[in-house]
């Protein structure tokens, strides 16, 4: 992904470094797992508001997607760094 990320950068800026890792981490709950992604910021770009049900059937379905041996559930994301300076 970098590479192509950088390969499409590279016309206006000079990339002075680019990296990309796998990060996995374990929750106890799904609801932990969500306040993970409001504390970090990761879903700023989309306002999604759940009621009851929905937020009940996100708990079900990532408790069957993503659980994980220990009795937590797992979220994992791909961090992407790029440093660039504009030519």
């Amino acid at each position: 992904m970098p590479c192509e990320l950088t390969e499409m950068l590279s016309g206006q800026f000079n990339i002075l470094m680019s990296e990309e890792w796998v990060e996995a981490k374990e929750f106890d709950s799904p609801i932990n797992v969500l306040r993970h992604i409001k504390q970090t910021g990761v879903n700023a770009i989309q306002q999604n508001y759940f009621g009851k049900q929905q937020l009940n059937d996100l708990i079900k379905g990532y408790h069957k997607q993503f659980s994980t041996i220990t009795g937590g559930v797992s979220l994992t994301y791909n961090p992407i760094i790029i440093i660039a300076q504009k030519k």
